[in-house]
């Protein structure tokens, strides 16, 4: 009986202890890249549900009408961004922009008229440079913030990010290869102007995605009629929310934004995660699935 006690109570031997690491390392050998793959998976689905969520607040969803019903038919942007030297609205080219779900634009005067500033509570302002406020009687203006959770990211961060991110898009080139309306690597922030001084230079409101990244609003823009800028040549139609995807980590370098502006049906997206705002996806296929991506 002493005998047995004792058998069991000795304990493991060098050997069979090393024996039992080497088992424990071979398995999570094994494990790590599963649960590593998991939690990709976990923020790709969770990058694509924040998209369905911005899409509700740009198009309208269960909680009410959106930016795009109340602004009769427009996208989150600066009323107008520049001019083309005439008095023509039409030839103005547009800067979207998720920071508007945030913020209303600030009216200042971009096309150099004479209209006397607004009177709907905004003072200094061009009445042709910015959206009205929300009026009940019309059921027309901007209302927001039609989102409530946005972040604005530190200078370092900024910085970091991929250059496609600074790729900025030019009206008057028309084989730009651009991947954003702002750069957002020059400064966080402005009020979509391409110089933002000022009251202007306020902290750009990001909508970030589950890798930390900005996720960005794409128009696509073409110069149909070869006239050059014109208003008639967005296509609003394709218009989409685009996140960079997960790239190659989780820095906020190591991704870039593979959609051109430019590109209607978003084919060449990569590894982005798309989600087009008033059809179906184009792309046969849409997205990469989140287990594969």
């Amino acid at each position: 009986m002493k005998r047995g006690r004792y058998f069991l109570q000795r304990g493991l031997t060098l050997i069979e202890l090393t024996v039992v690491l080497l088992i424990m390392i071979a398995l999570a050998g094994t494990v790590l890249p599963y649960v590593g793959g998991v939690g990709h998976s976990a923020m790709c689905q969770t990058t694509d549900a924040t998209l369905h969520t911005v899409k509700d607040a740009i198009m309208g969803g269960a909680t009410g009408s959106g930016y795009y019903a109340d602004l009769l038919g427009q996208f989150p942007r600066d009323r107008y961004i520049a001019t083309q030297g005439d008095s023509d609205p039409s030839n103005d080219v547009y800067s979207y922009s998720l920071h508007y779900l945030f913020v209303r634009d600030d009216g200042k005067d971009n096309d150099g008229d004479t209209h006397m500033p607004s009177s709907d509570g905004m003072t200094g302002v061009d009445p042709d440079d910015e959206w009205r406020a929300y009026t009940p009687q019309t059921a027309v203006g901007w209302r927001g913030p039609y989102l409530t959770t946005g972040a604005s990211l530190d200078a370092a961060t900024v910085a970091a990010l991929d250059p496609s991110f600074s790729a900025v898009f030019d009206s008057a080139n028309a084989a730009t290869d651009a991947f954003v309306y702002i750069d957002m690597r020059s400064y966080d922030g402005a009020d979509a102007d391409t110089t933002p001084t000022g009251a202007e230079a306020a902290h750009l409101i990001h909508v970030l995605d589950a890798w930390h990244r900005p996720i960005v609003l794409q128009v696509p823009y073409y110069d149909d009629d070869g006239a050059g800028p014109h208003a008639a040549d967005y296509h609003p139609e394709y218009a989409r929310l685009v996140s960079a995807g997960p790239g190659g980590g989780i820095e906020p370098q190591a991704a870039a934004i593979d959609t051109r502006i430019q590109d209607q049906d978003a084919g060449n997206r990569g590894d982005d995660r798309v989600l087009f705002l008033s059809l179906p996806d184009p792309r046969p296929g849409g997205n990469v699935s989140c287990d594969q991506s």
